[in-house]
């Protein structure tokens, strides 16, 4: 299988982080809502092939 590149957008909240991953075109190839823990975010990756080269995060916790 063919090893590619992909770009990652997550939205992180406290409780749950919305991902959405694209490939080199654009086109999104995995979406999911996950619990905001290590385990959850490291098995969803994980079972990716490829380059993460690309991410956006963004968080709603205000900061002060």
């Amino acid at each position: 299988m063919k090893r590619t590149t992909k770009y990652v957008a997550l939205d992180v909240h406290q409780a749950t982080t919305v991902t959405t991953v694209r490939d080199q075109s654009g086109r999104v190839i995995a979406r999911g809502i996950l619990p905001t823990e290590a385990g959850a975010l490291v098995e969803f990756f994980g079972s990716m092939r490829g380059s993460v080269i690309g991410s956006r995060c963004r968080s709603s916790r205000a900061r002060t």
